[in-house]
Order: structure tokens, then C-alpha cells, then sequence
């Protein structure tokens, strides 16, 4: 791999682990990462189309995964099958096929939405 390549991807790498921070950035999945995978990947990961069993259609089903297992690893960007396909750095064909992602769009794919929190007075917990 060129070192142009390497250092190229290295700090990819280092500003993803910057933007997984809490204090960053919130992602919205519908604001952030559902425009780019409706763009990106609808056409074949879709209600209409499920290659290897994966929808990216809506949070839950992109959260769920598909036949590999889960794409999207909370918190832990480097694992995330998702994150490697779309950045080139698994060794199985990258993502999405017949185009590439920016820079940009793949820093925010693999952040998982963080929990909504109810800010109000605390609410009843159920079960133990």
C-alpha cells in the first residue's frame, strides 16, 4: 500500500476516534447518516432490495445488521464492518459498489446514534 495511502488512512482513522467522543458532535440518524445511505446504498440495501440481508433504510434496520452480523459497532468505529467496507480497509469488495464515499460521509457512518435522554424529572423505571 503506498505511505501516501497509509498516512491518508491513518488519519482518517484518528479523526474518527476524535468525532466518536461523547463531547463531540450528536449524530442524528435522520439528518446525518440516513440522506447518505439512501443516496449511497438504498438501491441495494433497501425495502425494496436486501443484499446479505442488510436494510439501511431506517435506524433500527441499520442497527440490526444483516447476514455478516452487525455493521455498526457503538463506539468502536475500527470495528465496524460497515465502517471498513465503505472505507476501503476490508479485504472484501469496498462500498457502495460502482462509487465511493467522501471522506466526510464515511466519518459519520459509523457513529451510532447516541440515546435519546429524557431531560425532565426522572421517569418510572420498570423491572429491577
Amino acid at each position: 500500500m503506498p505511505m501516501a495511502r497509509q498516512i491518508s488512512i491513518a488519519l482518517g482513522l484518528g479523526s474518527m476516534l476524535l468525532v466518536l467522543s461523547p463531547a463531540q458532535h450528536k449524530v442524528d440518524f435522520q439528518a446525518d447518516i440516513q440522506p447518505i445511505f439512501e443516496k449511497s446504498c438504498g438501491q441495494c440495501h433497501s425495502a425494496k432490495a436486501q443484499m446479505g440481508q442488510l436494510r439501511l433504510d431506517s435506524e433500527t434496520a441499520a442497527m440490526a445488521g444483516g447476514q455478516s452480523g452487525k455493521v455498526i459497532v457503538p463506539g468502536h468505529a475500527r470495528e465496524s464492518i460497515l465502517y471498513q467496507r465503505v472505507a476501503g480497509l476490508s479485504d472484501q469488495a469496498r462500498m457502495p459498489m460502482g462509487g465511493k464515499l467522501s471522506a466526510d460521509q464515511i466519518e459519520k457512518i459509523p457513529q451510532p446514534p447516541r440515546p435519546r435522554r429524557n431531560t425532565g424529572p426522572s421517569s418510572p423505571r420498570s423491572g429491577p
